[in-house]
């Protein structure tokens, strides 16, 4: 239900922009910190992942409102733009 109302999109609202953001960072800090412990989940998990990943997300939702980075690209990007991006993303890395 989602998927089907965000493909009918042409334009993304803000919001979603904002959530895909911080989902990215705290994906991206997650995979930081398996690359840090070479991918042992128990040093991972001893470390105290969670509030790195908390701290991070933080940082970046304030960040994001700050700079109002989230508000230039909205008005000309669609999912499918965005979905481009996150291929490259995913391929170049």
């Amino acid at each position: 239900m989602i998927t089907k109302f965000l493909l009918q999109l042409r334009i993304l609202p803000r919001w979603v922009i904002v959530i895909l953001d911080i989902l990215i960072v705290g994906v991206s800090t997650f995979l930081g910190f398996l690359l840090r412990f070479n991918f042992n989940f128990t040093d991972v998990k001893l470390f105290g992942f969670e509030w790195g990943v908390l701290l991070n997300m933080t940082s970046c939702f304030i960040a994001l409102f700050v700079t109002k980075s989230y508000a230039g690209i909205v008005r000309y990007t669609g999912l499918k733009d965005g979905l481009r991006v996150l291929y490259t993303l995913l391929i170049t890395h």
